[in-house]
């Protein structure tokens, strides 16, 4: 899949600027451009590509601890989406896998409903794990 974007769009709904954070998952762009917008689909071949070794998807855990407030603003933003059950659950899970990836936990995030917390002790356990293998 590619997606293809009016400059002007991109302009009007701009990726943030998080100071101290170099990753901003663009799907938090997209689902903002999608709250406004329709996506038209194409079905037809644009290009062929393969993932990299050592590329975005393969450090993707460690980039998002990197980036924790990138990261937990696009998980409260999905989870408020009108979505299935099972992905706003996820989206919570991995809300505060990666808010505890915070330095400061009074830092400005966006915050999901209570009634998620009883995510939390899964997110923790996600959380340990990705230290595990990320170190």
């Amino acid at each position: 899949m590619c997606e293809v974007f009016r400059t002007e769009v991109l302009r009007e709904i701009p990726f943030p600027d998080i100071p101290g954070e170099r990753f901003v998952p663009e799907n938090l762009v997209l689902f903002r451009i999608a709250h406004k917008y329709k996506l038209r689909i194409f079905k037809k071949v644009v290009y062929y590509r393969d993932y990299l070794e050592g590329g975005l998807t393969d450090k993707i855990i460690k980039i998002r601890m990197k980036s924790p407030i990138a990261a937990t603003t696009y998980y409260a933003e999905l989870n408020s989406c009108n979505i299935p059950y099972i992905h706003r659950m996820k989206a919570a899970i991995n809300y505060y896998r990666f808010h505890l990836c915070l330095s400061n936990s009074s830092e400005d995030v966006k915050q999901i409903k209570w009634y998620w917390m009883w995510t939390k002790p899964l997110g923790w356990l996600m959380h340990v794990n990705d230290k595990r293998i990320t170190k």
